[in-house]
């Protein structure tokens, strides 16, 4: 995709050519009282002794300060930043830094138009929301008009515990997030501190999401997302932290959900079916309810993540969907069980995973298949001679058989199943002193 407009530089080429990690340095930056910002900005916004400016690229005041320049009011942030952003759109893009400092914001910032970037310099640069500001950074785009080549960088937002969302966008090709964390948001109403609706090839690194009071992130539609690095959790009671909701392909890998107040990653359908939704290298801990709910969907793969219930989770995984693959993770301290089967869970393979919960799974599902878990034994196999009454045979499963398979040693053993196996022993009738083969399977 090609970017035909110009917005001018110090040097007089003029830049066109950008992509959503970052725009093209072909110019030497600009420097502001010492800060100097190696790739071409728009602007650099800061608050200067409590009123808020915008720096063009010539390093002239443009927007805000005590003089209110351009006829934006230098007491409100929201102004200039948004006056700056609408100035970089109408050159065709471009990054605006934002210098150490808190920018309280009594409106929305909102960004409209393509290849936008917001930069801030680390945790020390905060947006802050002051009251009830609805979608406090709201990217704006549409299914006729979306935008495109977004970023936001190296800033934190930090939410008034209100019912309004901090971080919102809709229909953003593609959108990125590095170094960013959300924090003191939302009400306990439901409704998300941040949420994404058709943000495709959505990608969030180092992405924190921490100490809100509602659920953390909505993910609605987002097809090939990928978070990679960061945390979430530390939520309000009785709400999911993370919800990725009709959306196909998608990846979260490295990212740590603590102390959820319900479940800590929900994947589940609303409108469409979410579809291959990958979960790698996390680590899950103390959710109140279960680590992650697959409720329904196709073809989620989890593998290789930490789950610790710390005596408070009921289960690790809960999974009420179809085609699940469940792969490499470790279980501990779950009250209930590590793996629950939901009625509806069908072709679910369980492989290589390692539990030191009392109990590895719960419930059956259809065409459950389990391969190498070493803490959860589903095959056994044995001989013995028959009575020629009911025998009491140890199976050594880790739960009730549902299958038992019988061979004949002696080809009068006659052996049959003659009463209902229990979670420790199998009953089985044979002809006395008449030798016969079994093998139970879960």
């Amino acid at each position: 995709m090609s970017f035909p407009r110009k917005f001018p530089t110090s040097d007089g080429l003029g830049v066109d050519e950008r992509d959503h990690n970052a725009i093209v340095d072909r110019v030497n930056g600009i420097s502001v009282e010492g800060i100097t910002v190696q790739y071409p900005c728009s602007y650099i916004v800061r608050d200067n002794g409590g009123f808020y400016e915008a720096i063009d690229q010539f390093g002239n005041l443009t927007y805000g300060g005590s003089a209110d320049a351009g006829t934006v009011d230098g007491d409100n942030a929201a102004a200039v930043i948004n006056a700056a952003i609408v100035a970089t759109e109408a050159l065709g893009g471009g990054k605006i830094h934002f210098q150490t400092g808190n920018y309280t914001l009594t409106d929305k910032i909102h960004i409209q138009d393509d290849n936008v970037w917001l930069e801030g310099e680390g945790m020390a640069t905060k947006f802050i929301q002051d009251g009830a500001v609805v979608n406090l950074i709201d990217l704006i785009g549409t299914l006729a008009t979306p935008i495109y080549n977004i970023v936001l960088s190296d800033f934190q937002i930090y939410g008034d515990t209100a019912d309004a969302r901090l971080l919102n966008g809709g229909y953003v090709w593609p959108l990125t997030i590095r170094n960013v964390k959300v924090v003191n948001g939302g009400a306990n109403t439901g409704y998300s501190v941040v949420g994404f609706n058709r943000c495709y090839r959505l990608s969030m690194f180092d992405f924190d999401l921490v100490d809100n009071n509602d659920i953390n992130l909505y993910l609605d539609q987002c097809h090939s997302f990928c978070w990679t690095g960061g945390r979430t959790g530390w939520g309000t009671s009785g709400q999911t932290s993370v919800f990725v909701v009709d959306t196909s392909c998608g990846s979260i890998r490295g990212v740590t959900f603590e102390h959820a107040g319900g479940a800590g990653l929900s994947i589940t359908t609303d409108a469409y079916e979410t579809r291959s939704i990958t979960v790698e290298g996390c680590y899950f801990e103390h959710a109140t309810t279960v680590g992650i709910s697959v409720a329904n969907g196709l073809g989620a793969v989890i593998r290789g993540n930490y789950f610790n219930g710390d005596v408070t989770s009921t289960d690790g995984i809960y999974v009420n969907a179809t085609g699940t693959l469940i792969d490499g993770n470790t279980f501990v301290s779950h009250t209930s069980a590590s793996i629950s089967l939901g009625a509806s869970a069908t072709d679910t393979a369980i492989e290589h995973n390692y539990s030191t919960d009392s109990t590895f799974k719960s419930g059956t599902g259809t065409r459950t298949t389990f391969k190498a878990n070493p803490s959860y034994i589903t095959e056994s196999r044995g001989s013995a001679a028959g009575t020629g009454s009911e025998a009491s045979i140890a199976h050594g499963l880790s739960a009730a058989p549902s299958y038992i398979y019988f061979g004949e040693i002696d080809t009068t053993a006659l052996p049959y199943r003659s009463s209902v196996s229990s979670t420790t022993h199998i009953k089985i009738t044979a002809t006395n002193g008449k030798w016969f083969s079994w093998k139970a399977e879960v």
